[in-house]
């Protein structure tokens, strides 16, 4: 496994091809939105997300089912609320990717605001290895390149099928000096990297499918989740830091939490730590609950002789009417 993965070798004018064009036009757009004050990006996001609310149903959807089943005890037209917000905040981040793609050191950290940064820096001060648990907050991405400024980074990156898209997104996840690891690649480099002194971004809670998960509760619901972060903490005796972004309206910018790192962590037993590792991000979600990614089919993998969620109501129509 190479330590910074790229798209596959192309041609010089393969990324011409008319296939491109509309990736092309896309990332033009992403360039453009980067010189524009950030005050009317969110203005554009919260206008745009709405509109992708109503058009995007399938999305619409899954959120729907995600928060009614994680927050039984909202009501319809608070759940309507936390879906509409959510689409908002994942549509400004979105058209502010190219800010962190290609703005300065000095902008990206004005828009950057740390919160109990002390966590991460005295860990590092004493020459502990870090692992920061991330949940996928919707701006998890404008965070993790930040990082990349305060400590020698590295991440678990997903290889997209578009490979000027892959370009473009490895080019700017690594342009502060972070290192990305394949997701399908041998771990060997990031237990390596870790013992060396690198700080290990982690997003953990996605659906891993049914041959690499174990299933832990989350908001009280058996969910597959990855058997990873304590086995990596205990091989570099690393710890853990919870770390918790979100977008900041108020602030027009983006805001960095981070947590005292987990005590007695990692346990002998696997489900315990994802257990445990679930309750810290179920906890960072209930406090800004339209700020996690909630169009993800979180709960697709289900225990053996379970049916996929289904929707509280008879239908999903009548909750967003």
């Amino acid at each position: 496994m190479t330590d910074q993965p790229t798209a596959e070798n192309t041609s010089a004018g393969e990324f011409l091809h008319p296939r491109y064009w509309a990736t092309w036009a896309g990332i033009g757009t992403l360039r453009l939105f980067s010189l524009l004050p950030i005050r009317i990006l969110f203005g554009m996001g919260k206008v745009l997300g709405k509109g992708l609310y109503l058009i995007l149903p399938g999305r619409r959807r899954i959120a729907t089912i995600n928060i009614q089943r994680c927050f039984p005890e909202l009501s319809s037209r608070e759940v309507v609320t936390i879906v509409r917000e959510s689409f908002e905040v994942t549509t400004t981040v979105a058209i502010t990717t190219g800010i962190t793609w290609w703005a300065s050191r000095a902008r990206i950290s004005h828009l950057v605001h740390l919160h109990q940064a002390h966590y991460l820096t005295d860990a590092l001060a004493q020459g502990k290895s870090v692992i920061l648990l991330a949940p996928h907050f919707s701006a998890a991405a404008t965070v993790s390149i930040y990082l990349g400024t305060l400590a020698a980074g590295i991440s678990i990156y997903q290889r997209i099928n578009n490979r000027l898209l892959d370009k473009f997104v490895l080019r700017g996840r690594q342009r502060f000096g972070s290192r990305m690891f394949e997701r399908k690649s041998s771990m060997r480099e990031v237990i390596h990297a870790l013992k060396n002194g690198a700080c290990l971004y982690y997003l953990p809670d996605q659906d891993p499918g049914p041959r690499r998960a174990i299933f832990a509760p989350f908001f009280d619901i058996p969910t597959a989740s990855w058997p990873v972060l304590g086995r990596i903490a205990s091989m570099t005796n690393a710890i853990v830091i919870p770390c918790f972004c979100s977008l900041n309206r108020d602030r027009r910018g983006y805001d960095i939490t981070f947590d005292a790192p987990l005590d007695n962590f990692p346990g002998d037993n696997p489900v315990a730590d994802a257990t445990r590792m679930n309750q810290v991000i179920e906890s960072a979600v209930r406090a800004m609950p339209s700020q996690y990614f909630w169009v993800h089919k979180r709960f697709k993998t289900r225990p053996p002789g379970r049916g996929r969620l289904l929707p509280l109501t008879d239908s999903v129509t009548e909750i967003l009417s």
